[in-house]
């Protein structure tokens, strides 16, 4: 079954996929391996949407973030994930090479279906956010009654 959610686009930022050429992401990996250098600005985590009769299920990899640092509100009939993680470094380090991302972040999802925020539910297992979005009750299918007339 194809999912019937949006999802609002990331800003282009500095988001090394939309940069002017299409292959500057590869290119600069190979300069920074090259100079032992690399310094991700940007973290997006990566997402998946599953849609079955009754609701959604988004799950999304936030791993090293404590539920502290995650943020899940609802606003109309989109579900909106942010926070920000954070890389701990002492002051005295100087690293050669650092390639884990840190960040900020906002992902935006937008359901086709109505959706009933107010039995919404997540869970923080193992570095995976899992959130379950049922479908509103109006928007189910169901048997309408014909009646005969008198």
């Amino acid at each position: 079954m194809k999912a019937h959610y949006r999802e609002k686009p990331k800003s282009c930022g500095s988001n090394r996929m939309f940069g002017p050429f299409p292959f500057s992401g590869d290119l600069e990996d190979i300069l920074h391996g090259v100079f032992g250098q690399h310094e991700p600005t940007d973290f997006s985590p990566k997402s998946n949407v599953s849609e079955s009769e009754v609701g959604y299920q988004v799950t999304i990899e936030l791993p090293g973030l404590s539920t502290e640092d995650i943020s899940v509100e609802v606003e109309e009939n989109r579900l909106i994930v942010s926070g920000e993680k954070k890389i701990e470094k002492a002051e005295d380090t100087d690293w050669t090479r650092s390639e884990r991302a840190s960040g900020k972040f906002r992902r935006v999802f937008e359901f086709a279906k109505l959706v009933d925020f107010e039995l919404i539910s997540a869970i923080s297992n193992n570095g995976v956010l899992s959130i379950d979005i049922p479908v509103s009750a109006k928007a189910m299918p169901r048997k309408v009654e014909i009646k005969p007339s008198n």
